[in-house]
């Protein structure tokens, strides 16, 4: 079985991280103000920080 390490952890993380905060951008119409507020930094923030770990596993490479 093969053992995940650093090397395969932090790309797979970081494409995990993007697509969960592009999911939470997608924001039904009709939404509450609150609701939109809330999903869009938690969508945004998820974003910066996967582009940050791939932006770290492609240094390390």
């Amino acid at each position: 079985m093969p053992r995940l390490t650093l090397k395969h952890l932090l790309p797979l993380t970081g494409a995990a991280l993007i697509l969960w905060g592009y999911r939470q951008l997608s924001i039904p119409p009709g939404s509450g103000y609150d609701q939109v507020l809330s999903q869009v930094k938690s969508g945004v923030l998820l974003v910066v920080l996967g582009g940050a770990l791939l932006m770290v596993w492609l240094a390390k490479r």
